[in-house]
């Protein structure tokens, strides 16, 4: 009687052990969390989105604490308050630019008509080439400094995406298995090299050589570069697509075919415990336990970082885009009156100042798209 006494006795505290299982899967992901934390890779991810978003006063960390509490993780107002200070800080710049270049076009219409009055034509063309080289000028400090705020916004993509796919893909690995981590890995260190090579080391050259192939080109009455800024324009157009559709090929078929791989090799362990008698469910359990709370926990990292993408590239983009409309405004108001190569050149100008802003999103995009389809793919 006693035997059988102890035997019940054992037999209940295992399976009161065996009902913890899924408490302790939860307290799993949360150990996880307090880790990956605690890592030097998650250090190095905070110091630098610290130093990239100081003025925004957006914390990571913070924002991936409050999703998994359940709080309220985002405040699209105070995201809004951002972008609009952001903005507007640069519209002070931007109208004085706005009306110096006006001034200069209304005044250079001026002078032409009244040296059209004098019989010698040579009299209304110096007068032309000393306005245009004025314009020149100011049109190429415009682009330069819109080229300067491109390239540094890359750059500082790149360096923040240097730190955060090891933090995302680690968390790829808690969720769905080795393989899609690894594979996710190796297709986002071949976007950052891409992104490198591509937008920054050959388009941004490209721009360039776009752009002084137009000042140049509307010197002379007969443009002569016509056909080359067409064609450069027509390639830098064409390499943007060409990479959003790589990179959404690409992202494709990493979410078809290596979550599949890891679901199979997870399933066939699942199966493989549910054959023990009285203690299948219980596992199947634990193992959901396991993957909602690595799914929680891969997408408030994923989503932390579309943030802070997005945070880099907001407010650049809409100066450059402010820059752009700037232009073709002035192009619009001033072609009644001004010459129509200035009135060309202005067009072209601001279509060079869009290639800039379309090359700065096409950088932010290629990463958000790789990165929502990872999300939606490991899920």
């Amino acid at each position: 009687m006693g035997k059988k006494i102890l035997f019940f006795l054992v037999l209940a505290g295992f399976f009161c052990s065996c009902g913890n299982l899924s408490l302790k899967a939860a307290q799993a992901g949360e150990s996880y969390v307090e880790e990956m934390m605690d890592g030097e890779e998650y250090a190095a991810l905070e110091r630098t989105v610290e130093k990239i978003l100081h003025a925004e006063k957006f914390s990571l960390t913070d924002y991936i604490r409050r999703v998994l509490s359940g709080e309220s993780a985002f405040s699209l107002s105070d995201f809004t308050a951002s972008i609009t200070r952001g903005l507007f800080g640069q519209m002070d710049e931007l109208k004085k630019d706005f009306v110096q270049l006006l001034a200069l076009v209304l005044l250079t219409s001026v002078f032409n008509g009244f040296a059209k009055a004098f019989r010698d034509g040579q009299v209304a063309e110096s007068g032309y080439y000393v306005s245009y080289l004025l314009l020149f000028s100011m049109l190429a400090s415009g682009y330069l400094s819109m080229s300067g705020v491109a390239e540094n916004t890359l750059n500082t993509l790149l360096e923040f995406m240097k730190v955060f796919v090891p933090v995302f893909c680690g968390t790829i690995a808690f969720a769905a298995g080795s393989i899609t981590s690894q594979s996710a890995a190796a297709v986002l260190f071949m976007l950052l090299a891409a992104v490198d090579y591509v937008l920054i080391s050959l388009l941004l050259p490209v721009i360039h050589l776009y752009m002084m192939t137009v000042l140049a080109n509307h010197l002379a009455k007969e443009e002569p570069l016509g056909k080359m800024t067409q064609l450069l324009a027509k390639g830098v157009r064409f390499a943007l697509k060409a990479a959003l559709s790589a990179v959404a090929a690409a992202s494709t078929m990493l979410g078809f075919i290596t979550p599949a791989a890891d679901a199979l090799k997870r399933g066939s362990i699942i199966k493989v415990s549910e054959m023990i008698p009285g203690l299948g469910n219980l596992f199947r359990g634990v193992a959901q336990t396991l993957c909602s709370a690595g799914n929680l926990i891969k997408n408030a990292v994923g989503t932390g970082g579309m943030i802070v993408i997005i945070l880099i590239c907001i407010v650049p983009l809409g100066r450059v885009l402010l820059v752009s409309i700037c232009y073709r405004t002035g192009a619009a108001v001033v072609e009644p009156v001004a010459d129509r190569r200035i009135v060309n050149c202005l067009t072209d100008a601001a279509e060079g100042i869009t290639m800039l802003f379309q090359t700065l999103f096409a950088g932010a995009v290629l990463f958000l798209l790789m990165f929502a389809v990872l999300i939606r793919a490991t899920s």
